[in-house]
């Protein structure tokens, strides 16, 4: 009994890991998506100031500079020909590329982000529900392990008393099994929190993704109303796309953390498999000691028929 006991508490010292790592797997999403806002936030303003500045100092210019073929390059014709103008007329033309442009990129800055969000939540909705089944097999599988234990404990008890009414001593016989009943009455048998704790995990990130959804549709909302002071400062754009590169491989970090989170709930899932195969070796001791009892209580028949 003191094996099996202490390999209860093995167990859940394991669940406790599990729901703490299930924690830690929370604040990484939350952080996550706090990392993401201020990072588009921040990026946008310091963009839109830097390229404002710049263009300011630029934008009215009558005659263009001939540069070799060298000097050319994306930032320069895009100050060239998009940014600096001669006339009103000019200016209103390149205002009509700027918005194009505007809603091209917009497009594939949706799309990326919706396609990155939803892969994420997809595989890791995935894991979640993985190790839910996992662990509520592993809970079940215990509780059918207790019961038997539990079982053949009564079976071994009602032998030794058997034993004792044929002449045995009491004290012999019966001192460890009030002791393993005992126990076993004063070990609580309680349903597992943590798939409770699995499940409001999974429903917790349902809720996250779709607060995702309705911040992305009020950042939408938000870049619309911001085109119009957006039609002189293209350039923006090309740091926006440098910054989604960042977040991109920000967001591969993240992954390979959360990967290497889900391979040590792997890990803990086999350790508590193995600790259930050594209470099925437990279980397996016990029922050959009631097997041993069964012989003696069969051997004292023989010996006092009279009385049996």
């Amino acid at each position: 009994m003191q094996e099996y006991d202490k390999l209860n508490e093995i167990i859940s010292c394991l669940k406790s890991q599990l729901a703490t790592a299930l924690c830690d797997y929370e604040k990484v999403l939350e952080e996550r998506n706090d990392a993401k806002r201020m990072g588009n936030l921040c990026g946008r303003e310091n963009a839109r100031l830097k390229s404002q500045v710049s263009d300011l100092n630029r934008q009215v210019q009558r005659e263009e500079e001939v540069t070799s073929s060298d000097d050319v390059s994306a930032a320069k014709i895009i100050s060239r020909h998009l940014v600096t103008f001669r006339d009103i007329e000019e200016i209103q033309l390149k205002n009509q590329k700027l918005l194009t442009v505007i809603k091209d990129l917009s497009q594939q800055h949706e799309e990326m982000e919706k396609k990155l969000s939803t892969e994420i939540t997809t595989k890791f909705e995935k894991e979640i529900v993985n190790l839910s089944v996992q662990l509520e097999n592993l809970q079940k599988k215990r509780v059918q392990q207790s019961e038997l234990l539990e079982t053949i404990i009564r079976q071994r008890d009602m032998y030794r008393v058997l034993l004792t009414s044929q002449g045995f001593q009491k004290s012999s016989l019966l001192g460890p099994a009030d002791q393993s009943t005992t126990m076993l009455q004063n070990t609580p048998f309680s349903p597992d929190p943590q798939l409770k704790e699995a499940k409001s995990a999974m429903a917790q990130l349902q809720t996250e993704f779709n607060n995702y959804k309705k911040e992305k549709a009020e950042n939408e909302r938000i870049l619309n109303e911001t085109i119009d002071q957006m039609r002189t400062d293209l350039s923006d754009f090309r740091i926006e796309n440098t910054k989604l590169s960042s977040q991109i491989e920000f967001y591969n970090e993240r992954i390979k953390i959360l990967h290497s989170n889900a391979e040590m709930y792997k890990k803990e899932i086999a350790s508590l498999t193995d600790k259930s195969k050594q209470n099925s070796e437990l279980i397996a001791k016990h029922q050959k000691s009631v097997n041993s009892l069964r012989q003696d209580l069969m051997k004292a028949q023989e010996k006092f028929p009279g009385q049996m």
